[in-house]
């Protein structure tokens, strides 16, 4: 998703637009299918329930959101390299925030 949306600051030409909107939407399809594993992956079986439940509440909310934020900002600059720019730093940011979990599951498996 990261290397797409990138991609999308410089693409001008229609069919290039077009393919590299069909690989954030491919990359997000195989993320919320591979969800419920990486989650399984990381939290202990207890905290299952509620750590899905919490990541797809916050998918959900971020699904409701994100495309009023992205339009509110194409209508204040008139260009979706803004709005594809702070996308790209909030999947950044998102990384950052789901580091401490891989480590804690990295943690429990060598133990």
């Amino acid at each position: 998703s990261m290397i797409s949306l990138t991609c999308l600051l410089g693409a001008t030409a229609p069919g290039l637009l077009v393919g590299l909107l069909f690989m954030v939407a491919f990359a997000y399809g195989q993320l919320a299918a591979a969800m419920p594993l990486l989650v399984k992956s990381q939290v202990k079986d207890a905290a299952f329930s509620g750590s899905f439940g919490w990541i797809f509440t916050g998918w959900g909310v971020a699904g409701l959101l994100g495309p009023w934020g992205a339009g509110g900002l194409f209508d204040a600059t008139g260009s979706l390299k803004v709005p594809i720019v702070v996308c790209i730093l909030l999947l950044g940011l998102s990384f950052w925030l789901v580091l401490p979990f891989a480590e804690q599951g990295q943690d429990t498996e060598t133990r």
